[in-house]
């Protein structure tokens, strides 16, 4: 296993449709995730896609953040990317 992981919505979502987020939890000691992040895969989009598989995990994290994000971030980023990104 390889150290830590802060993960956007993106990765998260696609090994859940193909029931596959054990992949993540292999390769890391650590899975976290910003706030918004968790927020945007709890929203599951038009089909609820992968959020099933995600809501059955216990160890990914959700982390919040010790600063604000950049406004600048905000305005070229959605929410979870720009948390991402601060972290």
């Amino acid at each position: 296993m390889n150290g830590k992981v802060i993960c956007n919505t993106g990765p998260i979502v696609a090994l859940s449709i193909i029931d596959r987020i054990d992949i993540l939890r292999h390769l890391f000691e650590l899975v976290a995730v910003p706030e918004a992040v968790h927020k945007e895969i709890l929203e599951g989009g038009a089909a609820n896609a992968g959020l099933a598989n995600y809501q059955k995990v216990r160890w990914i994290k959700v982390v919040a953040l010790s600063n604000p994000v950049d406004p600048l971030l905000r305005t070229s980023f959605d929410a979870g990317e720009g948390e991402k990104i601060r972290r």
